[in-house]
């Protein structure tokens, strides 16, 4: 399990969102749109270097409320993609509770989503035995760019028949917030199974 948690009066949940994906992927501005969305709730931090990339993380907390009066804090992170930056991925990828992982859809970019792919999985590999399974929502981005391969090529080709997913153009806002409301789901229900209470 990752840091999901319930405060001690029990109605208020804390759960970790990590967005995933190589370098340029559209992470971050996931994080922007939705700050923008959420623009009562929570607050956005970003860390980028002098070439407008994220050097350690980006951050933003929604909270929602849910019909039965709990309370949900999502934490939502955006892992830097730079090759340089293998370390910072894996300390924000610790403790998560779910998980986006931003597709590029650019033909030209297939070997980076599975260089990235495979690296979360063996990351996550590594910490099963201390947070468990941590469900996964895969983001098709970039839907608007001319050259994109399609969906179906990208399922096949990196194995995602398994995860759900969304397809977005994340610099205009579209599948942004339909992501997310996929991920809080699974990762909420995720949570919920695992310490065993009824909300």
């Amino acid at each position: 399990m990752g840091i999901g948690k319930k405060t001690v009066d029990g109605n208020e949940i804390s759960l970790k969102i990590v967005y995933w994906g190589p370098e340029n992927a559209g992470k971050t501005e996931n994080i922007v749109q939705l700050s923008k969305l959420f623009k009562d709730s929570g607050r956005l931090v970003t860390l980028v270097g002098e070439d407008g990339f994220t050097v350690y993380f980006d951050f933003f907390n929604p909270v929602i409320k849910l019909k039965n009066g709990y309370i949900v804090k999502y934490l939502l992170f955006a892992a830097p993609g730079k090759e340089a930056f293998k370390l910072s991925r894996k300390l924000v990828l610790q403790g998560t509770d779910g998980i986006v992982f931003v597709v590029d859809s650019d033909k030209n970019r297939l070997e980076d989503n599975k260089k990235s792919l495979s690296e979360l999985l063996e990351l996550l590999e590594e910490y099963k035995k201390v947070f468990g399974e941590v469900p996964i929502v895969v983001q098709y981005n970039k839907r608007d760019l001319p050259a994109v391969l399609p969906v179906e090529d990208i399922r096949r080709e990196l194995n995602f028949k398994k995860y759900p997913g969304v397809e977005a153009e994340a610099i205009n806002g579209k599948g942004v917030i339909e992501t997310f409301k996929l991920i809080a789901k699974e990762s909420l229900k995720t949570f919920i199974a695992k310490v065993k209470f009824g909300l």
